[in-house]
């Protein structure tokens, strides 16, 4: 099987800072209709310093590039969030034979922007997050399907919810490469480092 099938566009190494390519390879493959192009892999670690992994959705890379994630505050990678803010973000995009990788630090946004992603979800998508707790085992007998459908019909009636329980979080990079293959292995890598000074940039070998 070939490790290589996608055909990249032009790379421009010439940016100072990482988020402009991030933009770039991200609208790229949105404008590409690649499917799910803002799924990413989110890597936390837990309370006995194992990894934990999962892939989950951007919801925005803002003026300062930092990369806003979502999740309850009771779920697995919320409470690990809280714990250790240490992470590392892993995006592919096969078409276009395109990753890139990231290590950062997490932080919480203003609690206002999460209740405006929270109520920016689908009746269903809140009363799956506030029927039950993410992540946490459902008890035997439970009739999932009919606790939801409960909670959406409480929902239409109030409309807006104020939850805390619902957060956004917001990674900072500390580095981040992008890497863009070659079906001859020659693959381009450009590395970003975050200094006191700004950015710092270097090409690294295939």
């Amino acid at each position: 099987m070939p490790s290589i099938v996608g055909s990249s566009p032009p790379l421009d190494t010439t940016h100072n800072d990482p988020r402009t390519l991030m933009v770039q390879f991200l609208t790229e493959a949105i404008e590409a209709d690649v499917p799910e192009p803002h799924a990413i892999t989110l890597v936390t670690v837990d309370s006995s310093n194992r990894p934990d992994a999962r892939v989950l959705i951007i919801k925005d890379i803002n003026e300062n590039g930092d990369i806003a994630i979502a999740t309850s505050s009771k779920s697995a990678k919320g409470n690990q969030l809280s714990n250790n803010p240490q992470v590392a973000l892993s995006w592919y995009c096969t078409p276009h034979a395109r990753a890139i990788r990231i290590r950062g630090t997490a932080s919480l946004a203003d609690s206002d922007v999460s209740k405006a992603d929270f109520n920016a979800r689908s009746v269903k998508a809140k009363a799956i997050a506030m029927a039950g707790t993410q992540s946490s085992p459902v008890p035997p007998g439970t009739n999932r399907a009919a606790l939801i459908d409960e909670m959406a019909s409480k929902l239409e009636e109030t409309g807006d919810v104020d939850t805390t329980e619902w957060q956004v979080w917001l990674i900072t990079p500390e580095e981040v490469e992008f890497w863009q293959g070659a079906k001859d292995r020659n693959h381009d890598r450009l590395k970003y480092k975050r200094t006191e000074g700004g950015w710092e940039r270097a090409t690294l070998w295939p």
